[in-house]
């Protein structure tokens, strides 16, 4: 069975205190998967442009890789230069480190060239108001491409029980077919399985958010999950890989 990790962040050495993932590291780690999502770090006053260049610069002649860069609400000029010469398959976004939501029209430059190239757009969702599902749903109305939901739509088990509630509520999956969600740094069991019960096995992804929560540990658990309610094979690889190879080979070029 293929297998993909959707959300994987090289960070480093001296960014983050006992945190840290060299390039090395990475391609030592994911070397049995079938490709991973690959980031750079990030904190909030950070030039999104430089760190970028610094990404591309690290992941030189890696392969296997399919880069996603992040971006704060900029000038639309900025961003397409950036992009003329990189070889890029989505775009990241974090509304708390940027400190905008993401249906505002601070992040229209983004989102109207992510939605020309169908580019996915993963967008951090957790604790802060700023963070929240309901952003994502609102500007997943006004754009084509797809959205990627991380950490199924709340990170902490009661937003995720909050955003499983208004996908039921208000039949997201049927009225927005380019909405995603990704499983990183999610472990319970429980969460996971009724994730997979509301969502389906065609909108969910696999990610793990390494090094910030642990790859291994992380695609074991899902597995287990996946195969305690008897799915599949073919459609365990849906979640762990077709999905997000799905969306990569929309990106158009």
């Amino acid at each position: 069975m293929k297998v993909m990790d959707a959300h994987v962040f090289i960070i480093p050495k001296g960014q983050y205190e006992h945190i840290g993932n060299t390039r090395a590291e990475v391609e030592e780690m994911f070397a049995d998967t079938d490709g991973i999502v690959l980031m750079y770090g990030i904190k909030q006053h950070d030039d999104c442009f430089a760190i970028n260049e610094e990404f591309f610069k690290i992941i030189e002649g890696m392969e296997n890789i399919y880069p996603f860069v992040w971006f704060h609400p900029s000038k639309k000029e900025s961003i397409e230069t950036f992009l003329s010469d990189k070889n890029i398959y989505g775009i990241k976004t974090h509304p708390s480190i940027s400190q905008c939501i993401i249906c505002d029209p601070e992040f229209e430059n983004i989102l109207k060239i992510a939605e020309e190239y169908n580019y996915p757009v993963l967008v951090h969702s957790g604790r802060a108001e700023i963070s929240r599902f309901k952003y994502i749903v609102e500007a997943a109305g006004k754009y084509k491409n797809p959205f990627i939901t991380a950490h199924l739509g709340g990170m902490a088990t009661e937003l995720i029980m909050d955003t499983l509630k208004m996908i039921e509520e208000q039949n997201i999956i049927e009225k927005y077919p380019n909405i995603y969600f990704d499983t990183a740094c999610i472990y319970n069991p429980k969460t996971i399985k009724l994730a997979v019960k509301t969502i389906g096995v065609d909108r969910l992804i696999f990610g793990s958010d390494e090094p910030f929560h642990d790859y291994k540990a992380q695609r074991a658990n899902v597995l287990m999950c996946l195969e305690d309610m008897g799915y599949n094979e073919a459609d365990i690889e849906k979640i762990m890989y077709s999905n997000i190879k799905g969306l990569i080979d929309g990106v158009k070029k």
